[in-house]
């Protein structure tokens, strides 16, 4: 069993060293440059397990504190596995054991890593950490790293960086991460159709960078397998390379993945809107401004997005939403009558103690608990504790349920959004009242599949559901997602969950508006333009900010786009996102310091044009391009960057846009604020 254990093929190879507690050894891309390597006597751990013993004894194992006792081969026709198996030296009488399976094609440039361990009786696992690669190296071909926070975010991987997302959230939309620079891609997923919790951790020192996925596990574990695949995989190119192979290798074969085209599930209304207003508090004092929008942006599809409908304050006494304001549904009623829409907003996640309903229907015996028992109490801007309920329970389905379909029935309104539900992370709950394992798992993406599917059996079918931001877990049961929690200030935004899902998603918003835009704002400009590249509803603003008379200029871009987008919206709708494509021109960079989302400041450094390319279902590629300067701009685009294209001959630039094309290059002239368009056939 001693010296190196190699697995490989032609793409790439896994190395083993048996003499060294490390053990793993490189992953070597076919060019020779290692993704993870042992140098420095730093531990690979590949896996990480955490136990409680009868007594409350809680040691942690990993590779360095366990016995490998085979290393074994196990190939088959298609395939090469290498098995290797630890002994954990738990008492002086008993072990428990933990075996990992790498699959790799003969023919692939994929791994699969399965993981299988057991304990003693009267010990139990508490969770898992699997893979764990802990020497990434920082090097020319691993410089950036992409991650699915919200639209999903790159950064400059160096020492002091750090990244954790729990999945199911906004903070980890998606099962995937990436590491690339210098035209490669490492590619580490989960491909786990049925979601569950797990936490995504990046962490870069001096030198080098770890990965790891940990697993809450249900209470009493005593043996676990991973009931999925950890995929390791190197691609040519960089996050999109590795979003087209999370879209292709992963994404259909999820319940949530299905590729039925969203236009025969989604209300025709909701998926043909291109602008949403904001309305928040009674419209006693905001249908005059309602209305007044609504006229400036005529004829556009405008929906409205209704916050504090209810007479309770705002983050208080959830979900005792009723009774409404009393003239709510009279202001429904007249939105509705002027062609708009009124979705109202709810929480889908909190209950509050104070509510009333909170012992009468049980609360008590409905919210999550933590190990300890405690209930998990969040607080927000009302600064009043908030539970957060387990929606694997019959209650919290029911509660949620009836809300929404009292808004339908009793107000009129043509759609609901359920605040949260695919934003804040799962939790584990140890509840012993709970249908469902005690601990972690995959009962809260059920839970919430299960409300909804019962919620969706009792609406008429012009009644929207959306939700806040887009993990995916949901997107078959949703019919949009407002994406507006990614971070301004880390990173940069790019458009990693549009890459995946666009042709099975609807999104609305950007990022939020802090009190200073849209004034006179470049930020705000940039979140629109980005907003109408990545194919998302626009705006999601308040009337009277928008209407403000020092916001003119930015109500002039907000219409514009909102123009273009009706005349190109089938790209949006019935087709998918390829991906950002750089524009060459001559004015520098536009900068500023913009305010973030969330407090502070940030640095905003960006191209004048900005642009995207999206396919049609027939073959056609859209190129659409965006001046957020106030000046007109020309630029060049390289067809190179384009997938092949057809006869150029047969392609049109749409409605007034100034374009030039030829077999190298397309040409744009943009007018201030505004946007260019042209559509050229493909050889899909």
């Amino acid at each position: 069993m001693g010296g190196e254990m190699p697995v490989e093929n032609a793409a790439f190879s896994i190395s083993f060293n048996t003499e060294i507690p490390s053990h793993l050894v490189t992953i070597r891309d076919r060019a020779g440059r290692a993704w993870t390597d042992d140098q420095a006597g730093v531990t690979l751990g590949i896996w990480r397990l955490r136990l409680v013993g009868p007594d409350g004894t809680a040691p942690e194992y990993s590779p360095l504190r366990s016995q490998l006792v085979s290393v074994s081969r196990e190939d088959e026709p298609d395939e090469l596995v290498l098995k290797l198996v630890w002994h954990l030296p738990i008492t002086k009488k008993h072990t428990g054991e933990v075996s990992v399976w790498i699959r790799m094609r003969r023919e692939g440039q994929e791994a699969r890593w399965r993981l299988r361990a057991s304990v003693p009786h009267g010990w139990e696992m508490l969770s898992v950490d699997f893979p764990v690669f802990e020497s990434i190296p920082l090097d020319s071909h691993t410089s950036r790293v992409a991650v699915p926070a919200g639209w999903g975010l790159e950064y400059d991987l160096v020492p002091g960086f750090e990244y954790e997302g729990k999945y199911p959230s906004c903070t980890a939309t998606m099962q995937f991460l990436a590491f690339y620079g210098s035209g490669s891609c490492f590619y580490v997923a989960t491909h786990d159709t049925s979601g569950w919790m797990k936490t995504w951790r990046v962490r870069a020192g001096r030198q080098r960078a770890s990965l790891s996925v940990s697993y809450p596990l249900p209470l009493g574990s005593t043996t676990f397998e991973t009931p999925f695949d950890v995929v390791t995989a190197l691609c040519d190119g960089g996050y999109e390379a590795a979003a087209e192979y999370y879209r292709t290798q992963f994404s259909y074969a999820a319940v949530w993945g299905s590729p039925q085209p969203i236009s025969t599930r989604i209300p025709d209304w909701f998926l043909n809107n291109d602008l949403w207003l904001r309305p928040v508090g009674r419209p006693a004092e905001i249908l005059a401004s309602t209305k007044k929008a609504l006229r400036y942006f005529s004829p556009l599809p405008t929906a409205c997005h209704w916050y504090r409908w209810h007479q309770i304050p705002y983050d208080t006494h959830y979900p005792d939403y009723f009774p409404a304001h009393d003239d709510f549904g009279e202001a429904v009623r007249t939105l509705h009558e002027l062609g708009t829409h009124v979705m109202p907003y709810i929480n889908g996640r909190l209950w509050d103690p104070e509510a009333e309903s909170w012992s009468r229907d049980g609360g008590p015996e409905t919210a999550a608990r933590s190990f300890e028992g405690t209930c998990y109490t969040e607080v927000y801007g009302s600064r009043v504790p908030n539970n957060v309920a387990c929606p694997a329970t019959e209650t919290w389905q029911s509660k949620i349920c009836d809300v929404v379909q009292r808004l339908v029935s009793e107000l009129g309104v043509h759609g609901v959004y359920i605040d949260q539900v695919a934003a804040a992370p799962a939790v584990p709950c140890y509840a012993a009242n709970h249908p469902h394992p005690r601990g972690g798992g995959d009962f809260w993406v059920r839970g919430y599949r299960d409300m909804l599917q019962r919620i969706r059996s009792v609406l008429p079918r012009d009644v929207a559901l959306t939700t806040e931001e887009n993990a995916e877990c949901w997107l078959d049961l949703f019919d949009g997602h407002l994406v507006v929690n990614t971070p301004t200030d880390e990173g940069s935004p790019i458009p990693l969950f549009p890459l995946v899902y666009s042709d099975r998603a609807v999104t609305f918003g950007f990022q939020y508006f802090p009190p200073s835009e849209p004034a006179g704002s470049l930020a705000f400009r940039v979140k629109i333009a980005r907003a109408f590249l990545f194919g998302a509803q626009l705006g999601w603003i308040e009337p009277q900010r928008i209407l403000a008379p020092e916001a003119r200029r930015e109500a002039e871009m907000l219409r514009t786009l909102g123009q273009w987008r009706g005349q190109v919206r089938q790209f949006f709708t019935e087709g998918r996102m390829l991906g950002l494509v750089e524009v060459e021109c001559d004015p520098p960079p536009l900068q500023c310091k913009a305010a973030g989302s969330f407090g502070g400041t940030y640095d905003l450094r960006v191209a004048p044009l900005l642009a995207s390319a999206w396919l049609a279902p027939a073959g056609e590629i859209g190129l659409f391009a965006v001046n957020v300067s106030e000046e007109e701009c020309e630029g060049i685009c390289r067809v190179s960057q384009l997938p092949p294209l057809g006869d150029l001959s047969k392609g049109h630039a749409v409605g007034s846009s100034l374009v030039i094309w030829n077999k190298s290059e397309i040409r744009f002239r943009v007018p201030p604020l505004g946007v260019a368009a042209v559509v050229l056939p493909s050889k899909y």
